[in-house]
């Protein structure tokens, strides 16, 4: 007898919620045949939350880095040389730079949840990091009383890729701030965060990296390092690992001759192989993996079945045009799209309806109603190849 594709979910569903009346140890296995709706508690979701660490102790693989920034901070005081720290979205870079608080002295961060777009702005951001109240008509005009107080700081200025639009005359103001760096380094350390999509497009164009001789990049995690915090993050519930949704012959002849505990091991091994493919070092995307691998929680058990990331769907030039601009610059309003590419308001918009479908952006909503556009993290990866080998750029993935 046959039955349209609805009645046939339906009946799924069915068989799946029967299940949980089932001894554990038959529902397990039961389980890992069904394609299970999605049920998971507040609760559970807020463990996955992603946000910057503020303390050494909580830093986790990244004693090197904070080895490194010392060093650099300890080379400041004779050379007097500005440093760059390179990053990827989502590898930690904020977190880095808080928890390195203790190396310094008289630290002050300059960080701005929107775009700098004005002199204006930016004179603002410098004025309040350095505690001055005078009214400066641009920012060289800072350096002098800035130059006047008998006390030396320290200046995490993070995202500087949100500091130049790409258009005409779009790089002035970041020009305009590097010279600011040049002019005030003897009394001002200057730590200056970017991603790398942003250092390999600035550099190319304007020789940004080499106003810094002295340059941290950050390395990927270690996969140890990755499985460790995805367990902390499930602490206190029992993982019981599910097929992926492909299988290769071999494994799965594997699965079927393996007894119970055994079937789990092969699991959990498979789950993790999966994990460090999709995060490549990058914690925020090994965070996100789990939170997308689990379909389940039922009392104190967590079912995890592999995240398996759908294909992207043809781009169009105009659409990859749009993703590279995100990736050069974070995030973007329509408007700032519009500049950049040329494009009219409609053009914008049909292409960013569509992308954000797929899913493959975000929206990020401001205050006094800005709206900007972000890169999702989940598809990070796939887009940097993508823009690599159709725009054929040279940078590393």
């Amino acid at each position: 007898m046959k039955f349209k594709r609805a009645e046939l979910l339906h009946r799924a569903k069915v068989f799946l919620y029967s299940l949980i009346d089932i001894e554990y140890e038959e529902k397990t296995m039961l389980i890992e045949e069904v394609e299970e709706e999605i049920l998971l508690p507040d609760g559970y979701l807020e463990r996955f939350s992603i946000h910057p660490l503020e303390s050494a102790a909580q830093l986790k693989g990244r004693e090197e880095a904070l080895i490194n920034l010392q060093t650099a901070y300890d080379n400041w005081k004779i050379t007097h040389t500005p440093l760059l720290v390179v990053g990827d979205i989502g590898e930690g870079t904020s977190s880095l730079m808080y928890s390195s608080a203790s190396i310094y002295e008289n630290l002050k961060f300059v960080d701005s949840n929107t775009a700098i777009h004005s002199e204006e702005k930016l004179v603002s951001l410098l004025k309040k990091a350095f505690d001055l109240d005078q009214t400066y008509p641009n920012v060289n005009a800072i350096k002098d009383d800035l130059l006047t107080k008998d006390q030396n700081y320290v200046v995490v200025f993070e995202n500087i890729e949100r500091m130049f639009l790409r258009e005409i005359n779009g790089f002035r103001l970041i020009e305009e701030f590097l010279l600011f760096v040049h002019r005030t380094k003897l009394q001002v350390y200057w730590i200056v965060t970017i991603n790398k999509y942003s250092n390999y497009y600035l550099s190319n164009v304007k020789l940004f990296s080499s106003n810094f001789s002295s340059t941290i990049r950050l390395a990927p995690l270690a996969n140890e390092l990755l499985r460790k915090e995805i367990i902390e993050r499930n602490e206190g519930f029992k993982l019981v690992y599910l097929k992926p949704r492909k299988l290769t012959k071999k494994f799965n002849k594997q699965l079927k001759k393996a007894e119970k505990e055994e079937r789990q091991e092969l699991l959990q091994a498979e789950f993790e192989r999966l994990l460090y493919l999709y995060a490549k070092g990058n914690i925020s995307r090994a965070i996100s993996f789990a939170k997308l691998s689990a379909i389940r929680v039922k009392d104190d058990v967590i079912y995890l079945k592999p995240y398996q990331q759908k294909p992207i769907a043809h781009l169009t030039l105009n659409e990859l045009f749009l993703i590279e601009a995100l990736f050069q610059h974070s995030r973007l309003t329509i408007l700032e799209f519009n500049r950049i590419l040329r494009n009219t308001k409609r053009e914008t918009r049909l292409a960013i309806e569509k992308l954000l479908e797929q899913n493959l952006i975000n929206i990020y909503r401001e205050d006094f109603g800005r709206v900007e556009y972000g890169i999702n993290l989940v598809y990070l990866v796939p887009l940097k190849q993508m823009i690599r080998e159709r725009l054929n750029r040279k940078f590393m993935i």
